[in-house]
């Protein structure tokens, strides 16, 4: 929430140059024992201030199955490493990232510090269980970035060369010693694994294997798809990790361990390890994939997370055990902002809000009430293209937060939860704050995320002390960045309790991306998140006319803000059409006639000036080949027809290919035509066609327009 009044800046857009001062990079290392970064060190800095950031380092692997590395990141010009030392004068407080609760591996003995000499930061840590014998090979996984460019006997050095920005270059190489016993040594460049063979030597003894099971306390159904996702967050969104550590006497051989999440998911498929040697670990972690069931829960439920694991002695004895641990399962609207134990947590902000990229699962911009929502704004914006051009993006921008203060949306102080253990907040859907036509900063930047997202303008979240608000990338690069609870001025400040207009959102908005501070802020890009895993779980199917029910109109007049619109059609479009055999809808004039046939759906005109249909394709056809068929009917059927366009456009979030032509009837009356064919994965799914006579195109065109750009796919 909001306290206390922003003061404005000159300009409504920012240029590319103080974009890049804002976008955040990570220096995610690919090397997998190394899954460490400086999201609030390298990632926030403006990066024009460097060019190549420098990291060497040297591992050790044992005999065990243990890796002693060695790493200095070079920090490259004197005033960078001033500013990092600065913010972050103990440099202890990185390692959270290497928190037992956090981390896809475990460390032992991490020691970090700054060498003021030589202007680096020097890590040395002992990674346990990081090399596993798996089909009596040892191997370690490096990832499929890491390039091999020298190897003799039991040494190789790795290389990789990142372009993290159009003017950052991350290069790393990495020595890997082997123990001098190593043979038979490889490098698998398409998996990133390094694979090798010891001699076994003979172990007797006692039998005992040590268990320790750290788990998540509780989990979020809203991002339940998340947690069986290995590649996303550096792999440490697991929900179990079992650490095995032989503490007997003898080989421990054909380790398998599986898990369970109650009753949201089966036992998983059991993972197999040859051999731990005495004093040596197994890392293994726990990605379920989780029922979508626990969309339904509302409330914190318990649910056990249950191991089972299975082993056997070098006389052939067997050995079973199952263990586990009682956690919690979050409600679907319930936000934790922190993956720490309290015990890892030092204290800073950045810590208490590191699950703030997971504000991307809420953003739906394919849910059928948003994209009817989208819509909508279209026609209030006049039908514009929002994704081709910067101004078409702005018209769109401003005609949606004019829709929500037309239709009384208002801004509410927020709910929150886990107040004695970490912070967590109750976070709408944009479908819940279309019903309420309310809801906090945090569910309005979300809404307003996910409209712009359903017609293709990439969207990021910016999270700071106390807010969240919505930045949009538009088509020449530039961003817009929009204060939506200005939608009630006393939420920012402002002594009126009326809305504020679009120019003093965007206004405030860009004075607080201007004065983001190292370590407090977190940048979410939305379609970045989304496309790494992060999707949004699966909501229960609304109504096709949700958005009246809900008493969503179009405005008649200039609305509350000051932003003028065109009146954009002569006839109000006040009906919505959904057609269960075609899977769509769409908005169309009162007025109008509906027929739906057997293979089409049609919109008449009362005086049939103008004509619209539309078709479920089934077959599974390319956009370009439907349309060699349509324009080859089209010349036969009328005469002096002619194609005056063609280009990709997005309807409601969904791409299509559009054609505009015109012919001359048989009767002698020239013709407007134009035709819609929506498509997905390059298969097109619906065809939309409209003839309009050109004597009315003045008139009719607008309308057409509005009913295209209302089409939402049911399916």
């Amino acid at each position: 929430m909001r306290s206390g009044a922003v003061g404005g800046i000159g300009g409504n857009m920012m240029s590319t140059g103080q974009k890049r001062k804002v976008l955040s990079f990570s220096l995610a290392l690919a090397f997998l024992l190394l899954c460490f970064y400086l999201p609030f060190v390298f990632a926030q800095l403006p990066i024009e201030k460097f060019n190549t950031i420098r990291i060497t380092g040297r591992g050790t692997v044992d005999t065990k199955g243990g890796l002693h590395l060695d790493l200095n990141w070079k920090i490259p010009t004197n005033a960078l490493y001033i500013e990092i030392k600065r913010n972050y004068p103990n440099p202890y407080v990185i390692l959270r990232e290497f928190a037992s609760h956090r981390a896809a591996f475990e460390v032992a003995n991490p020691q970090i510090e700054y060498d003021d000499a030589q202007r680096t930061l020097h890590l040395t840590a002992d990674f346990l269980g990081a090399v596993v014998n798996k089909k009596r090979r040892w191997e370690i996984d490096l990832g499929k970035d890491m390039n091999c460019i020298w190897m003799e006997k039991q040494r190789a050095i790795f290389l990789q060369i990142m372009s993290v920005d159009s003017q950052l270059i991350q290069v790393m190489d990495i020595m890997i010693n082997l123990p001098q016993e190593a043979s038979n040594v490889k490098y698998d460049e398409k998996k990133g694994l390094l694979t090798y063979s010891l001699p076994e030597k003979p172990a007797t003894g006692y039998c005992e294997l040590d268990l320790s099971l750290k788990y998540k306390p509780r989990l979020m159904a809203a991002t339940h798809k998340v947690y069986g996702n290995p590649d996303i967050s550096d792999g440490d969104m697991w929900v179990a990790k079992a650490i095995f550590k032989n503490t007997g006497q003898c080989n421990i051989r054909n380790l398998k361990v599986s898990y369970k999440l109650g009753e949201y998911s089966d036992w998983s498929i059991p993972k197999s390890y040859s051999l731990i040697v005495p004093g040596g670990y197994v890392v293994d972690l726990y990605y379920p994939v989780i029922s979508s069931k626990v969309t339904e829960l509302l409330t914190r439920t318990p649910v056990d997370v249950r191991i089972k694991y299975e082993y056997s002695d070098e006389q052939g004895n067997s050995y079973s055990d199952i263990s586990g641990e009682r956690i919690e399962i979050l409600g679907i609207n319930q936000m934790e902002w922190c993956n720490l134990t309290m015990e890892e947590i030092s204290g800073t902000w950045a810590e208490y809000f590191s699950n703030s990229p997971l504000l991307a699962a809420w953003v739906t911009h394919l849910d059928p009430p948003v994209k009817a929502f989208a819509g909508m704004v279209s026609q209030l914006a006049g039908g514009v293209p929002s994704a081709l051009d910067r101004e078409s993006a702005i018209k769109f921008c401003r005609a949606l937060y004019d829709l929500e203060v037309a239709n009384g949306m208002v801004y509410q102080t927020p709910s929150g939860f886990l107040r004695d253990y970490t912070p967590g907040q109750d976070i709408k859907y944009p479908r819940d704050v279309l019903r309420d036509k309310s809801g906090t900063c945090v569910d309005l930047a979300i809404l307003y995320a996910s409209v712009c997202e359903a017609v293709g303008l990439e969207t990021i979240l910016v999270d700071i002390p106390g807010h969240c608000f919505p930045v949009i990338t538009l088509p020449d690069g530039n961003l817009l960045p929009v204060e939506c609870t200005t939608i009630s001025g006393v939420a920012v400040g402002a002594p009126q309790v009326q809305a504020l207009s679009f120019d003093k959102a965007v206004e405030l908005a860009s004075k607080e991306l201007s004065e983001l501070k190292m370590g407090m802020y977190y940048i979410v890009n939305v379609q970045e998140m989304q496309q790494k895993g992060l999707v949004s779980p699966n909501l229960p199917r609304l109504e096709g006319d949700i958005l009246q029910r809900w008493g969503w109109r179009l405005p008649e007049t200039p609305t509350a803000t000051g932003g003028q619109r065109e009146r954009i059609t002569t006839t109000d479009v006040t009906q919505r059409y959904s057609s269960e055999q075609h899977k769509c809808s769409f908005v169309y004039p009162e007025g109008w006639k509906v027929q739906e046939e057997q293979g089409t759906v049609n919109v008449i005109h009362p005086q049939t000036l103008a004509w619209i249909s539309m078709s479920r394709i089934t077959e599974n056809v390319d956009p370009q080949t439907c349309l060699q068929v349509i324009e080859f009917q089209l010349e036969q059927e009328y005469q002096n027809f002619a194609v005056t366009s063609r280009k990709e456009v997005i309807i409601n979030g969904v791409p299509a290919l559009r054609v505009d032509a015109q012919s001359t009837s048989a009767q002698g009356a020239a013709l407007i035509h134009t035709w819609l064919l929506l498509h997905q994965n390059n298969l097109v799914k619906l065809a939309a066609g409209s003839d309009v006579l050109k004597e009315q195109e003045a008139n009719l065109s607008p309308i057409v327009e509005q009913v295209f750009n209302s089409i939402i796919l049911l399916d």
